[in-house]
């Protein structure tokens, strides 16, 4: 028989694995759409279907998440600074994605002024 602490105990580690698995399903919903768009945006600027340029983007937005970002929260952070570090490493992969899609917004306009 289990005594009532246990129990608690059993419940929070539960509650605890719940949130990482949110946080991992969080992360790459977050990158792979980001990449989607920036990739799409690019799509735009060189006239590609922007189906194709989406998938593009969501893959290599998957392949992102998977490769570096996962495994900074698959282990228990000991300190809370820990968790804001791994939250600001986390988000430096996503203002690569901003950065890509502005790059692309900007090769847009040019072929919209000047290559009619």
């Amino acid at each position: 028989m289990q005594t009532e602490a246990e129990k608690e105990a059993i419940k929070l580690a539960k509650k605890e694995r719940d949130i990482i698995s949110y946080a991992r399903f969080a992360i790459i919903l977050n990158l792979s759409l980001y990449y989607g768009i920036a990739i799409s945006i690019w799509g735009l600027a060189l006239r590609v279907n922007l189906l194709w340029s989406f998938l593009t983007g969501t893959v290599l937005g998957l392949i992102v998440a998977f490769t570096f970002c996962l495994a900074t929260i698959a282990t228990r952070p000991k300190s809370m600074e820990e968790i804001g570090d791994r939250k600001f490493f986390v988000g430096s992969w996503d203002i690569f994605a901003i950065v890509i899609g502005i790059a692309g917004l900007a090769v847009w306009m040019v072929r919209i002024l000047f290559f009619r």
